[in-house]
């Protein structure tokens, strides 16, 4: 447990972030509990394991959609950071389809992606 900013008090637990707020006086003193749940499973883990459930392909959007589905929402800029550290990484191959359409593929152990010209 740990005091935070603005008087709150935050206790950390496995998978959940429990906020205890102190309540005006009216509720004699008393803590108004706050439950949110978060996700403990790194975002680039939860990105190869949705490749791996869809045969290690996927659009962006279909992505997006299934990181929204698992309480996960991230924005346009967290996905493309998130796909270029797996892309150096080697873990995954991104190309673009159409100018907003990209298809995400994962790279399967021996298999590997030349540069432009480099065939």
């Amino acid at each position: 447990m740990s005091k935070g900013f603005n008087g709150y008090v935050v206790l950390y637990t496995t998978g959940f972030l429990l906020d205890i707020e102190q309540v005006s006086d009216q509720f004699s003193g008393g803590f108004l509990l706050k439950e949110s749940v978060w996700n403990v499973e790194p975002l680039k883990n939860m990105i190869v394991n949705i490749l791996m459930k869809r045969q290690g392909i996927i659009l962006d959007d279909e992505l997006m959609t299934n990181l929204d589905n698992d309480n996960m929402p991230i924005s346009e800029r967290e996905l493309n950071e998130v796909l270029m550290a797996l892309e150096i990484e080697g873990i995954v191959h991104v190309s673009r389809i159409t100018k907003t359409k990209r298809r995400i593929e994962l790279i399967r152990p021996g298999q590997e992606f030349l540069a432009i010209g480099e065939d």
